[in-house]
């Protein structure tokens, strides 16, 4: 499939609009709720239904997710020398909220924050014949707020990331040999010097890790976007409509604070997608970045669908467009259709070395810095992929 420098500008002036009309869009924000009735705008040009869903969840635990196990390592350490069934307690709950929240973005520290509102949005492509199967492009259009740390250092600030699950993971260690061991008065303090240093260490994480400013998020996410209302407006015209397959486009509310958006989607939709096959996309436009497919997220935690994977690089080998599967440290949407067994996988853009791009969750990431080619390669990837699952039911 080769699209044309036509669909190139549909896509920039889509970015374009968004970021000019609305601007940043921090979940649960009017903004956010703004973009999703655009899309609706955009896509009842093309699409025989659309809808935008509301959904409840609590943003403010996002923030916590970051805050809270440094505080309460730092409060720990000082129960470590004399009380370390507090100091236990503590960090355990610290690696709860660290496992739970960030790693598997379960809800485990929610119940304490306010809800608010946030938004999906849903348009569907009938085929020309009978229904029998569903296949599901989505994005997201919340951005996040900025990380003065990843402006900084770059790829760099994932050690940073990491410092409170090992810090807290070493305190656990220390307080339960305390607990069931006595150790020497001299070792003890130089276990205490060594937990000082690392709070030392966390203070600047703590203070830099998340600002409060939302960032433009041209290419995360509106790149997905773009792609995914560039196959709507393809696929609607009568003679590129598909067969026996219909045509979810989705975006999701709420995915920068862990996939809360797809979650609830999936929940309320599993019998209708339980077959279905989900290509989402993220990240896939900043210029200097090459095409991958998102095979594991989550540090190698959550495997994607082999299925999809193999989907999307044999569409990537018949149109000259070689794509190499990949694991990213980082989630994606796909992963809340992963956990519930869900056929899923990504297409997302990093640098040639494999790293994230250069204006991730940074003000920066504006309409300016996204490649027309890029999203242009990963739109003809799409469009390959989905008459190859379509073919599969003709």
């Amino acid at each position: 499939m080769r699209c044309t420098k036509k669909q190139e500008d549909f896509m920039i002036d889509f970015i374009k609009r968004v970021c000019n009309e609305i601007g940043p869009r921090s979940p649960c924000s009017k903004e956010e709720e703004k973009c999703a009735c655009f899309l609706q705008q955009q896509l009842n040009k093309f699409c025989d239904e659309t809808n935008v869903e509301e959904f409840y969840c609590q943003p403010g635990s996002y923030r916590a997710m970051f805050h809270w196990p440094v505080i309460l390592c730092i409060i720990a350490i000082p129960f470590y020398m004399f009380f370390p069934w507090v100091s236990l307690l503590l960090t355990f709950f610290a690696l709860v909220i660290l496992v739970g929240n960030e790693i598997y973005n379960m809800e485990t520290i929610d119940m304490f924050f306010k809800k608010q509102k946030s938004t999906n949005f849903i348009a569907k492509i009938k085929p020309i014949n009978e229904v029998k199967n569903i296949i599901i492009l989505s994005g997201h259009h919340d951005s996040n707020w900025e990380f003065p740390l990843g402006k900084k250092l770059g790829t760099k600030v994932s050690i940073f990331m990491t410092l409170p699950l090992l810090f807290n993971s070493i305190l656990i260690i220390l307080s339960i040999t305390k607990i069931v061991s006595t150790l020497p008065e001299l070792l003890n303090y130089f276990f205490l010097a060594i937990l000082i240093t690392a709070a030392i260490i966390m203070i600047p994480f703590f203070i830099k890790v998340i600002s409060k400013k939302p960032v433009p998020g041209a290419n995360d996410n509106l790149s997905a976007l773009a792609v995914c209302l560039a196959a709507a407006q393809y696929f609607s015209d009568q003679k590129n409509k598909l067969n026996n397959s219909e045509l979810w486009i989705v975006s999701f509310g709420c995915e920068e604070i862990g996939i809360r958006g797809s979650k609830r989607f999936v929940s309320k939709y599993f019998e209708n997608i339980k077959n279905a096959y989900h290509i989402n996309f993220d990240l896939v436009g900043e210029k200097g970045c090459i095409p991958y497919i998102d095979k594991k997220e989550e540090m190698g935690f959550i495997k994607l669908s082999p299925e999809i994977c193999d989907i999307l690089e044999n569409a990537g080998k018949k149109i000259g467009i070689p794509m190499k599967q990949i694991s990213v440290m980082c989630f994606t949407d796909s992963m809340a259709f992963a956990m519930k067994k869900l056929k899923t996988a990504s297409i997302v853009c990093f640098k040639p070395d494999g790293k994230m791009p250069s204006f991730y969750h940074t003000v920066d990431d504006k309409p300016e810095n996204v490649d027309p080619h890029l999203l242009k390669k990963c739109l003809e990837v799409c469009l390959q992929a989905v008459y190859d699952i379509d073919s599969k039911f003709s």
